[in-house]
């Protein structure tokens, strides 16, 4: 049994944005499971019990593909969540790939080069906003249009009231329903670590 995934990364500041995972019997090949054996059920139904396991507004799945979105942090959650069980031993192997929802939607997913994927990039630092960025003003006016709430609101919110809004602009400018254009999720995740140290003082 196969996990794949691949995470969407912000090139600005370096976070990984949303991480997709899809579970399989066959890799490179068609994606699917093999039912037929017992040990690849029992693999599929455990994985899933883990990706159950994160809070609804972090994951979702999109039934047509069976891909699994993960966002913010939640993709690295779930990845050393399975890494670290008995459900590795037991024989899940993990491999990144590119373009994973666009290749199970192609039917077939292929094994990249190693020129392609580095697994160390998977774990990360969290970068902090440069000094030189925009202006606290800049920023509050970007992430309140991307939260769709008004400046006085984001002013006055805390992080935890703001969670809500950001889970759904996530979940709107994600790369799988805009037709791979990761451009207004790079930007939100941005802005919104930006906020980070402004929204502290609230």
């Amino acid at each position: 049994m196969y996990l794949l995934y691949e995470h969407h990364k912000d090139p600005v500041a370096g976070l990984i944005l949303a991480t997709d995972m899809l579970l399989t019997s066959f890799f490179p090949g068609s994606p699917r499971i093999n039912f037929k054996s017992a040990e690849d059920k029992a693999l599929f139904e455990l994985c899933k019990l883990q990706f159950k396991s994160i809070n609804a507004k972090e994951r979702t799945i999109d039934m047509d593909t069976y891909v699994w979105s993960f966002f913010g942090d939640a993709g690295r959650k779930v990845y050393d969540m399975i890494k670290a069980s008995p459900l590795a031993a037991a024989g899940i192997k993990f491999e990144a790939v590119k373009d994973l929802a666009g290749q199970r939607k192609a039917g077939f997913i292929a094994r990249p080069s190693t020129l392609d994927v580095n697994p160390a990039d998977f774990f990360y630092q969290q970068a902090a906003p440069a000094a030189s960025g925009p202006s606290k003003d800049t920023i509050k006016q970007q992430l309140a249009a991307y939260l769709s709430i008004s400046q006085v609101e984001l002013e006055t919110a805390t992080i935890v009231n703001l969670k809500k809004p950001y889970r759904a602009a996530a979940l709107r400018l994600h790369p799988d329903r805009n037709n791979g254009d990761a451009k207004g999720m790079t930007e939100l995740n941005y802005y919104w670590q930006a906020w980070q140290p402004f929204a502290a003082q609230n």
